[in-house]
């Protein structure tokens, strides 16, 4: 009891039981009616009036004497003594265990939310491509123009599930450790103006300024071409979703010590500074910090964060409400 209490073995002897109890309470708990309850019932089992409690185990949080709190399962039982009838009891801590057990809980909570969000972005266009094909198996289109829009907008339907698709099975390979990236010497520069150049359709069907500030001079680094370029077009295309017509999207690139950072600047509506650390973790679609595109899973920037953490490499945000926000990460440089 000491042990688990944190109270000295001679500051509780000879006290009555129901006080020593009782002041394990915590203070939350500490009430006029609280003690008399607890001092009632302690006496009554004392007295031989409560033998029922020798099946029961009581499960109760504790304050030590240390002022830390813990859980403890607590079962009495009753001692002859010459003095009169006294109780002994047998404590165990479990504070671990239910810590553990409400860490469990809060991942099968995530796993819930976050495979019913990804179920729905799976369920928009794979309802809409079956009313599509339903529609051309049918015959019910006779116009060869309609009929060739529903064939693309299809076909458009399915790669938008392939992708949805990818990003799962790729956070699953991060997740269990199988990513294997095949690092090579790659001109950032090059990366870059191949992730802008895969973008300029969509920033100029938005109308959305799309540019790229060079470092000078060129840089090169040891990664994975192809994952960098995943990153850079993900922050890429969530710049152009949120910026508002005619609005800039920037991305440079600049040597700092020995690191390489490239930043993609929008003007957008910004992310509230509590909600900023939320940004790159794994999360049911529309619950982050900032609004998911419509069909996405949300795991995006996710999957950015661990890319470059799988090149030793951070990622961050910075943002201002109404000003708009800059996405950036660095690399070891070479």
């Amino acid at each position: 009891q000491e042990r688990i209490t944190g109270m000295p073995r001679d500051q509780v002897l000879g006290e009555p039981l129901s006080d020593v109890v009782f002041r394990s309470f915590p203070p939350e708990v500490r009430s006029v009616p609280s003690y008399v309850r607890n001092k009632s019932m302690i006496d009554a089992f004392l007295r031989g009036e409560r033998a029922d409690w020798m099946s029961q185990i009581f499960e109760h949080e504790i304050v030590r004497a240390d002022g830390e709190r813990r859980v403890i399962q607590m079962s009495y039982f009753p001692l002859e003594a010459g003095t009169g009838a006294v109780a002994g009891s047998i404590a165990r801590d479990v504070t671990g265990l239910r810590e553990a057990e409400r860490s469990e809980q809060r991942v099968l909570r995530s796993k819930e939310e976050f495979v019913g969000g990804v179920s729905h972005s799976l369920r928009n266009p794979l309802h809409s491509l079956s009313g599509f094909l339903e529609l051309l198996q049918g015959g019910k289109v006779s116009d060869p123009g309609r009929r060739q829009e529903l064939l693309e907008r299809s076909l458009s339907e399915a790669r938008h599930l392939t992708a949805l698709v990818n990003q799962l099975i790729e956070t699953l390979e991060f997740e269990s450790g199988t990513v294997q990236l095949n690092m090579e010497e790659v001109d950032i520069g090059s990366v870059i103006d191949q992730a802008v150049k895969a973008l300029k359709e969509m920033a100029e069907e938005r109308a959305v300024k799309l540019a790229y500030a060079p470092s000078h001079p060129p840089h090169s680094i040891r990664a994975n071409a192809g994952r960098l370029k995943q990153v850079l077009v993900n922050l890429l295309e969530n710049a152009i979703q949120i910026s508002a017509s005619g609005s800039p999207v920037l991305v440079t690139s600049h040597a700092e010590e020995q690191e390489l950072i490239v930043q993609v600047i929008d003007q957008g509506p910004g992310i509230p500074a509590e909600l900023e650390p939320a940004v790159f973790e794994k999360h049911r679609p529309g619950n982050g910090a900032r609004p998911a595109m419509p069909g996405s899973t949300g795991l995006g920037l996710y999957l950015c964060k661990r890319i470059i953490e799988a090149h030793g490499g951070k990622i961050g945000v910075h943002s201002q409400l109404g000003v708009g926000s800059t996405f950036f990460f660095s690399l070891p440089a070479r």
